[in-house]
């Protein structure tokens, strides 16, 4: 099985860090990730993006439904 990443965070390019939390906003519009360097991160999803996200859904959901 082959990984597959649908979004990259980044921030930076000098330090690595270990993430030790994320959450998603109630509306999924944002995420928030925290680190061993002792900082919280607010990422927020573009717009195409999230509708994206919600044509995929609506496909697997219609597929799951035949």
């Amino acid at each position: 099985m082959k990984n597959l990443s649908f979004f990259a965070f980044r921030r930076g390019v000098k330090r690595c860090a270990a993430v030790s939390s994320l959450g998603f906003s109630a509306d999924s519009r944002f995420l928030v990730l925290g680190s061993n360097t002792e900082t919280i991160h607010v990422f927020k999803f573009a717009e195409e993006q999230l509708q994206q996200q919600g044509q995929q859904e609506q496909k697997q959901e219609a597929e799951k439904a035949k």
